[in-house]
Order: structure tokens, then C-alpha cells, then sequence
């Protein structure tokens, strides 16, 4: 059938074929990226929304929790002088009004003192049931157990049967042991709440839910819930199940008999699950839009390109134009010499000119990209090489500082036991075989050392087993000369175990004290020695003295020893200060019990 058809048939045929398939890939390919752009820009904007909501939610959550720890430390009531309850209590209520149901206090001994308005409320006085213990209430034992403020999850109010959160505190008495004297809580409706998310205007048609730890939907956009509802919604189980398992902040699914994008995040002052659903329609719709219109200009410029080639394809220009064919061909064969033979001064002819001109240009760029490539990839090779060998010195220059002040320290001792064992080799034998099992002991922790560089480090995660630790070293160490120890070490009761410093602030502190100590017996000639550390919530201090003979700092030149001191205090954020006189010596070091990281 295509050899009955005329050469401007077939030729017409061949470059729609051709224009066609391009277009279909490139409205496939628009297609694809027009939807992930959208999707992304959406991803964007819910995370906005999800922000700002989020803000709100915990704006809301610390003022209630600052209430909470400004009443508490109030004199009056860690005194639990229930006489001025009353009038402290109700004035912030009143002031709050919009949003707060109550303030009260439950006390230790199970007295219950709550002033408040609304429903439940006569003379803001609440009536409670008779046999009413704040000690089992949810809120009083959450507080209790975590030792600090919480917002209890949605329960029923015992004095009204609606629905609301609490805020509470564990309040103690200010004189020592501090015992406990009761919780103060405050009340906020869940009405109250609901109406953070319902003054959201969220564009696209989206809505917002938030939904508790248990799943179930404490507000949402898409129902007004009862005001007075004595239970909450359960959120769809399958769709909370994925949003626990945080596999992605953003997914597809069937919601609400619509297929939407839930995107969503966890308010980190309550624990909720805040989540955003955009319809996917509305969220395609510009897109979709886009695509059409571009379906239909495709349509149009095909329409418009077959007259265009009937008209231009006869027979004057399809001779050129299979000349120029063939050429095409043979250059995309990879024939580079390939070039339009010219001669006629029409269109033609310069268009023949133009091409060879561009192919020349396209195979001198070519060459000029290949050898830039080629310069490109040296220069590459190069910088990973310098990179390597800057590595390479690092890590060495790590090494030997490890090895300077552990096994350093291990040999120094070898070495002040070798030359005490040679001075009393003739008039003290118990003191040579102390000095020769010294020697033994220390060569065994040189080669311990060695191989706690090499293939790992020892433990530092825990404060006390480092004092411990340190201490027996410096006793052991200082006690080849004979020299008075004295050793203090105190940590700071709001350094919780749960919390511990840093190991790497624990490790800098043990190996800048091996390196004092290797000072001290070399250099100091001192008999006695005084060491003081404390631990408090931000810095660890440890200060070193000794009644040696000292030197002068700032004249003489420092050796590797105190280099590598100064280098690991301020490596962990800290300090190193040095004061040395003829009557001794004393070295500060403050160290930060955490470490700066990286945002």
C-alpha cells in the first residue's frame, strides 16, 4: 500500500507519524512531571498548614502549662493556704474566660479545691460526687508519675459529664525534704479546643483532624461534633496504622468516601497526630486543567502542520529535502563528515549552508565538552587524592595524640619506676621488686591501651565508673613518688543518671588527667597533689594542683603534652586555663556535659 503512495504523501505520513510520537511522549513526560510538581508544591503546603496549626496547638498547650507552673510555685499554695484558693484560682479563670473551665488542687491527704465557670458550676464552686478523690482522677496520678506537667488525654469531667483535657503538675512544699502537698490542675474544654482547627481556612477544600495516641479524632473540620459528647470518634484503624508507623508524611488514600492526600505530623507537646487531607481532585485540577489545554493546542498544531506540508512538499523542494534527509541520516550514523552539498542560492541553499555550519559548531563543541570532561575527571581524581591523603594525616595525627596520653603515660611510669628501682637497687630490695612489678603493671596497661586504640575504645558512658576509674588511676600512678593525694569529686543532684554527660566529654576528661598526672612526675617534683571535680547540669570542672616547683608559662615553650590538653578541652566546646609559680602548679579544665550537634 505505501508504494501506490506518492513521495508527499508518504512524506506527510512519515512526519506526522513522527511529530505525533514526540508530542505523545512529551505530553506522557508532561504529564508525569506536571503531576510531581503538583504533588510536591501540595507535600509544601501541607506541611505549611501542618506548621502553622501545630503552633497554635502548642501556642495553647504552653500557656496552659505556664499557668499551671506559675500557680504552683505560688507561696500560698505550696503552703496550701486553701484560704486565698478561692480568689487566685477564679481570677485567672475570669481573665481566661474564652477558653479556661477551672482551675483547682488536689491535695495529697484527698482534698479537692476547684473554683471555675460554666455548666457544673454553682458559685463557681463545682459539685462533685461524694465519694470523690482526686487521688484516682487521671490527671492526679499522670502528674504523679511523670514527676512534672502533663496534658492528660480527653476524659469525662466528674463535676459536668463533657468531655475535656487537663493540665497538671505535681506541687511541693518549699521547706526541706520538699514533700509533696497535691496537684494543681487546669481545665480546658475540648469545645474549646475543637475551635483552634474550626477558625483554620485551608484552601484546596482541605480539612484538618486531630486525633489521639489511641486513635481516636479529637477535632476535625469535616463534622461540627456535639458539645457535649461523652465520647470520641474512632478514626479509620487501617489509615491510623500507617500514620503510626511514619513510613511517609504524605500519602494517598480513600478517606471519607474520596480519594485524598493525608498528609499529617505529631504536635510534640501533646503527643497528637495532626493530619491534613486535601482532596486529590481539587489537588489535580490546575494540572489537569493545563493538560487539556495543551491536549488541545497539540491537536491544533498537528492540524495546522498537515496543511502546511501539502502545500510545501511538491515538487520543488522534495528533492532538497531527501538530499538533506540522507544527510540527517548518515550524520545520526555516525558519518560526522556528513554535510548538505550546496550550490543554489534559494532557501534551500542557505538552509544546506546553515546545517553544515551547525554540524561543524555541534562537533567543535563536541570535542571542546570530551576535553573538558577529560580535564574535569584529572581534577576530580586529584581532589580525591589530596582528600584521602588529608584523611590519611588526621587519622594519624588522632592516633598519636590516643597513644601520646595513654600508652605516653603508661611508658612515663615504666620509666620513673626503672630509675626509682636503679636508685634503691642497693639499699632497699622490697622497694626494687615494687618498682619491678610496677614496671610489669604498667607495661600490661601500655599494651591494654595500645589495644583500646587500635580496635576500639574503652567505655566512658557512665560519670560514676569514669570517677571511679580516674581516681584509681591517679593513686596508682602518683603513688611510684610517694606523692600525698588528695582526690574530690561531687555531682550535682539535677545531673539525672537518665541524662548522663557525654561520652566524649568523659573520655577528654580521663585523657587530659592522665596527661597532668605524666606532667606531675616528670616535671613537677611535687609531694603532694589536689584534685576537685564537680559535675553540675551544664559543666563538668576539674582542677589540678600540686606544691611543685613550677615554671614559667608564658616563657617556656610548651610541649605535646599540654598541646594535646588545650586541644581536647576546646575540641569539646570547653577550656583549659594554666597558672604556674615557683610554689606549684594549677591546671582548670571546664568541659560541657553535652556536646553541640549540627542542625
Amino acid at each position: 500500500m505505501m508504494h501506490q503512495m506518492g513521495i508527499r504523501t508518504r512524506f506527510s505520513i512519515f512526519i506526522l507519524g513522527t511529530v505525533a510520537a514526540v508530542l505523545i511522549s512529551s505530553m506522557a513526560i508532561t504529564l508525569t512531571t506536571v503531576r510531581r510538581f503538583t504533588m510536591e508544591d501540595v507535600e509544601d503546603f501541607s506541611n505549611t498548614i501542618l506548621q502553622e496549626t501545630n503552633t497554635k496547638i502548642t501556642t495553647f498547650v504552653t500557656e496552659m502549662e505556664y499557668l499551671a507552673r506559675s500557680l504552683a510555685e505560688y507561696p500560698v499554695v505550696r503552703a496550701l493556704d486553701i484560704r486565698q484558693f478561692r480568689d487566685l484560682f477564679l481570677s485567672q479563670v475570669l481573665v481566661r474566660a474564652g477558653y479556661l473551665r477551672a482551675i483547682y488542687m488536689g491535695t495529697e491527704y484527698g482534698g479537692m479545691y476547684e473554683y471555675g465557670q460554666g455548666p457544673g458550676f454553682v458559685d463557681h464552686v463545682p459539685t462533685l460526687p461524694d465519694d470523690y478523690d482526686p487521688r484516682r482522677r487521671p490527671w492526679y496520678l499522670a502528674a504523679l508519675e511523670a514527676d512534672d506537667f502533663i496534658v492528660s488525654d480527653p476524659y469525662l469531667y466528674a463535676s459536668y459529664p463533657v468531655l475535656g483535657i487537663t493540665g497538671a503538675v505535681p506541687v511541693y512544699a518549699p521547706e526541706p525534704p520538699h514533700p509533696l502537698v497535691g496537684v494543681l490542675g487546669v481545665d480546658i474544654l475540648l469545645d474549646d479546643l475543637r475551635n483552634v482547627l474550626w477558625n483554620l481556612q485551608i484552601p484546596k477544600d482541605g480539612k484538618v483532624l486531630l486525633i489521639d495516641e489511641e486513635g481516636r479524632i479529637i477535632a476535625s473540620q469535616f463534622d461540627h461534633e456535639d458539645r457535649y459528647a461523652t465520647t470520641l470518634p474512632a478514626f479509620d484503624p487501617v489509615l491510623f496504622n500507617r500514620i503510626q508507623q511514619g513510613d511517609a508524611s504524605s500519602f494517598s488514600a480513600e478517606f471519607q468516601g474520596r480519594r485524598m492526600m493525608l498528609s499529617h505530623t505529631v504536635n510534640p507537646a501533646t503527643g497528637w497526630s495532626l493530619v491534613l487531607a486535601l482532596p486529590y481532585s481539587t489537588i489535580m485540577e490546575p494540572a489537569n486543567r493545563v493538560l487539556r489545554l495543551m491536549l488541545m493546542m497539540d491537536v491544533l498544531l498537528l492540524t495546522l502542520l498537515l496543511s502546511t506540508i501539502r502545500i510545501l512538499s511538491g515538487r520543488l523542494v522534495l528533492r532538497p529535502l531527501e538530499q538533506m534527509v540522507s544527510t540527517v541520516n548518515r550524520f545520526h550514523q555516525g558519518d560526522h563528515t556528513a554535510r548538505v552539498a550546496g550550490g543554489d542560492v534559494d532557501e534551500f541553499g542557505v538552509l544546506a549552508g546553515e546545517f553544515n555550519s551547525l554540524v561543524a559548531t555541534v562537533q567543535a563543541h563536541t570535542e571542546q565538552m570530551e576535553a573538558e570532561v577529560a580535564e574535569r575527571t584529572a581534577e576530580a581524581r586529584a581532589l580525591e587524592q589530596e582528600n584521602s591523603r588529608l584523611r590519611l594525616v588526621e587519622e594519624r595525627e588522632r592516633i598519636f595524640r590516643d597513644l601520646h596520653d595513654t600508652l605516653g603515660a603508661q611508658l612515663s611510669n615504666i620509666s620513673i619506676c626503672a630509675s626509682v628501682a636503679e636508685s634503691s637497687q642497693h639499699d632497699n630490695g622490697d622497694r626494687v621488686a615494687e618498682m619491678l612489678q610496677r614496671i610489669d603493671t604498667n607495661a600490661r596497661a601500655a599494651m591494654e591501651s595500645l589495644r583500646e586504640t587500635v580496635l576500639g575504645e574503652p567505655d566512658f558512658s557512665s560519670l560514676p565508673a569514669v570517677l571511679e576509674r580516674l581516681e584509681q588511676m591517679i593513686h596508682r600512678r602518683l603513688s611510684i613518688n610517694r606523692t600525698s593525694v588528695h582526690i574530690t569529686s561531687s555531682v550535682d543532684r539535677s545531673l539525672r543518671p537518665s541524662d548522663p554527660p557525654h561520652p566524649a566529654v568523659l573520655e577528654t576528661m580521663y585523657r587530659i588527667a592522665e596527661e597532668m598526672v605524666s606532667n606531675i612526675l616528670r616535671h613537677a617534683r611535687a609531694d603532694e597533689v589536689n584534685v576537685v571535680i564537680t559535675a553540675g547540669p551544664a559543666v563538668i570542672h576539674m582542677e589540678c594542683s600540686d606544691n611543685g616547683c613550677g615554671f614559667d608559662h608564658h616563657t617556656v615553650l610548651r610541649g605535646m603534652g599540654l598541646n594535646n590538653m588545650e586541644y581536647r578541652a576546646r575540641a569539646c566546646g570547653g577550656s583549659m586555663v594554666l597558672e604556674s609559680e615557683d610554689g606549684g602548679t594549677v591546671v582548670r579544665i571546664t568541659l560541657p556535659i553535652r556536646l553541640e550537634t549540627a542542625s
